[in-house]
């Protein structure tokens, strides 16, 4: 929160952050175009109505702005839980009351016993964040007992638990990590596809101890190969070790393969020219080794989508999902090393203005078609082994592009500005879900 707002005003913004949630309640009694009416009346609230109505509660540039942004995303992303889910009231309740009670709740008590911050976070402290998983974890369980939901194979109350607690752990950590958009988008982006996710998960099948060690063994020797070439390190080794074997045992070889085939043209994009660019003074640090956090920002979105996998019973939208992420993965690093190396005419989106070689969130004509050209063969192997069909893989590609090219716009904004490997697992996540939108329709 900016200091020069005085905090009774931002008290009384969170309360109108807070207050919404009852309209949550009536979900039980409302039809699905009725509930989206009023999800639409919010949005109209948001941007028309709130700032002029409440202006003591306004931030800087909001009262000038005639509307303000979060709480616009706020509205926006309630609107879409209603939109994209009107038979599957519980996912919609249980993240809501993680945008409405948590984010709110986070606010205000991080800002009047939040000493201790978080080390990842500045910005964000413990008291808050704790207080945020346990006000959305309560209200979630409310809003559950309320609405109702569908609890296979098990206790009502053991489920409501698992969906509130589970739910608002992971909404809690998106809303610590310091990502380029706004917190509302990301809780209602991760939270949404998590329910979608847990409300279909199972028991997984018995642990296939002979296909866990092959996977293993081959990623060890591939891991050591890899250092063995400095195109890693040994943190990086590791960690693709960890995501490897995953893979392989969870999407067997096809996954596997399409795993290697991005370590192995990423890798070699990096090193190609790599001389010329560190003349310029772009090229990657250490040889452009690969290290822990590079291989965690390059692989998140695969690794969560190939675990994804092991508990529906129905594994296709996690395959396609992890076809998604590495696409992107594979485009966003041809678009850089390649494109840096062969674009004549760097430029900024969506304005377009002509930048230095190099500059953040620069994007060029020939790294662009690159890219797109190497997300369509990870898509086209995907295709050939079996991933996803023919217009599966044409919709990764588009996903891909699109989640590359907000990357390079999100990165050149001054504001909010995140590390190079959160932003690839931000961007690869983007497209993992923009793959996923059609299973909704």
């Amino acid at each position: 929160m900016p200091a020069s707002i005085p905090s009774r005003n931002e008290d009384l913004r969170q309360l109108e952050h807070a207050a919404p949630i009852g309209f949550a309640f009536l979900l039980r009694y409302l039809t699905w175009p009725q509930a989206l009416a009023l999800a639409l009346l919010a949005v109209a609230y948001a941007a028309l109505i709130s700032t002029r109505l409440w202006p003591s509660a306004s931030r800087p540039g909001e009262a000038e702005r005639g509307f303000s942004p979060g709480k616009l995303a706020y509205a926006l992303s309630v609107f879409s839980l209603v939109l994209l889910f009107p038979r599957e009231q519980h996912i919609v309740v249980t993240v809501w009351a993680n945008l409405s009670v948590g984010d709110a709740v986070s606010n205000v008590v991080g800002r009047r016993f939040g000493r201790a911050r978080l080390p990842w976070n500045a910005e964000k402290s413990w008291a808050g964040s704790a207080a945020a998983l346990a006000a959305s974890t309560l209200a979630a369980l409310a809003l559950l007992a309320w609405t109702g939901f569908p609890a296979p194979g098990g206790s009502l109350w053991t489920r409501a638990w698992l969906y509130a607690v589970t739910t608002s752990l992971v909404c809690s950590l998106i809303e610590s990590v310091p990502l380029p958009v706004d917190d509302n988008i990301a809780i209602c982006a991760a939270g949404a596809p998590f329910m979608v996710w847990l409300s279909h998960a199972s028991r997984p099948d018995p642990l296939d101890v002979c296909a866990l060690g092959t996977g293993a063994a081959i990623c060890v020797s591939a891991a050591l190969a890899a250092y063995r070439f400095k195109t890693i390190s040994a943190g990086g080794a590791a960690s693709a070790v960890i995501q490897g074997t995953l893979v392989f045992y969870s999407l067997r070889l096809p996954g596997f393969a399409l795993l290697v085939t991005f370590f192995v043209l990423g890798s070699a994009f990096s090193k190609l020219g790599y001389r010329q660019k560190d003349e310029w003074g772009i090229a990657q640090a250490d040889g452009a080794r690969r290290a822990a956090r590079h291989v965690w920002g390059k692989g998140f979105a695969a690794f969560a989508a190939a675990f994804a996998a092991l508990f529906v019973p129905d594994s296709r939208p996690a395959e396609i999902a992890f076809v998604a992420a590495v696409a992107a993965s594979l485009y966003d690093t041809t678009a850089t090393e390649l494109g840096q190396l062969w674009g004549n005419r760097p430029v900024l989106i969506p304005s377009f203005r002509p930048v230095p070689r190099g500059t953040r969130g620069a994007v060029s004509l020939e790294g662009t078609i690159l890219g797109l050209l190497s997300a369509t063969l990870l898509a086209a192997e995907g295709v050939i082994l079996g991933l996803v069909t023919g217009w599966e893989g044409v919709w990764v590609v588009a996903a891909a592009a699109l989640a590359a090219n907000l990357e390079s716009y999100l990165a050149a904004r001054p504001a909010k500005r995140a590390s190079g490997p959160l932003m690839n697992a931000f961007h690869t996540c983007v497209a993992m879900l923009v793959a996923l939108v059609p299973f909704r329709f």
